[in-house]
């Protein structure tokens, strides 16, 4: 969680943060209780922390407190952790992840779209549209062509329309989607 990112949270942008990826940690989530008709049920699919942090993002102002609440140890064996990887350990985890993990995604926005259009009204329009964007995003990352020189057109589309970086991690989801096999 960057320090560029808790500045947009700050700015109240903590949706656009949330759709590139989760900073939230159920331990340390808290919310008035007002919210839970809109939270609740949790699709099957999502993480509670990543699910209850986007709803909150959409329907209400969202903060964060900058000093540390609880002590937290990382090590090898945590499921989701903070730990920072580098190029080469990114690139290998890329190549054992399977890209089946997009629609997965998609699917969870789905549902993060059918919640905000059924308790939202017009000011959430905004919301929805990047939503749908993400949604694109996956999809077009999800249809990879086999062939590498094929993928160049898609490629260049997410670069243009700034999708790698608002919902993925720039430059390092380009050289994957470049030069990893979309064998499934």
């Amino acid at each position: 969680f960057t320090a560029s990112e808790q500045r947009h949270v700050i700015k109240g942008n903590a949706i656009d943060v949330l759709l590139k990826h989760n900073v939230v940690a159920g331990a340390t989530l808290a919310f008035r209780a007002e919210f839970r008709d809109l939270i609740l049920p949790i699709p099957p699919d999502w993480m509670h922390d990543g699910w209850i942090a986007l709803v909150l993002a959409a329907f209400s102002d969202f903060s964060i407190l900058p000093e540390p609440l609880v002590k937290y140890r990382q090590h090898s064996r945590n499921q989701i952790g903070a730990m920072k990887k580098t190029f080469v350990e990114q690139l290998t985890r890329a190549q054992r992840q399977e890209f089946s993990i997009y629609a997965t995604y998609y699917h969870q926005l789905v549902a993060l779209k059918k919640r905000l259009l059924k308790y939202g009204n017009s000011s959430h329009d905004k919301i929805v549209f990047k939503i749908e964007a993400k949604m694109n995003h996956l999809l077009a990352r999800d249809n990879m062509p086999e062939n590498r020189f094929n993928r160049l057109p898609r490629v260049i589309r997410e670069l243009v329309t700034l999708r790698y970086y608002r919902y993925s991690n720039g430059a390092h989801s380009v050289a994957k989607d470049l030069f990893l096999s979309t064998k499934r």
